[in-house]
């Protein structure tokens, strides 16, 4: 929570993670977690979810993996990232639990797709008179 503030910014949630949902409602701070992409929703064009959270579905895991694909053949060559890497050439979908650093990249993924297009905005920006 405190690195959520710190650097202003959001995190994208799995859906299932109730007590971490639960643990920043009661301190009112679950507005540091973004709502579902669109990508993860049912009808995209139309969607527009308020839910926290991504579902851990067959086509969200496919999605979020086609998406560190891409990371990887465009970054990773120029990137000292071993233990990433090491889960990358071990994962396999059967196994999927075991590779929290591959979920977690997926989650990254999906957020950065939902935020693109979007350009940041100052805070606190001091207007000249």
């Amino acid at each position: 929570m405190k690195l959520l503030v710190l650097y202003n910014c959001k995190a994208l949630l799995e859906h299932t993670k109730i007590s971490i949902l639960t643990y920043f409602k009661e301190k009112k701070k679950d507005n540091l977690f973004m709502r579902r992409p669109k990508s993860t929703l049912g009808d995209i064009k139309r969607g527009n979810s308020q839910m926290i959270g991504v579902p851990a579905t067959e086509y969200v895991i496919k999605h979020s993996l086609e998406l560190i694909n891409n990371f990887v053949n465009d970054y990773c060559y120029s990137m000292d990232i071993d233990p990433m890497l090491e889960q990358l050439l071990k994962y396999s979908y059967e196994n999927k639990r075991k590779f929290d650093i591959v979920a977690s990249m997926g989650m990254t993924e999906l957020a950065d797709e939902e935020l693109m297009g979007l350009t940041p905005k100052i805070q606190n920006e001091t207007k000249n008179q």
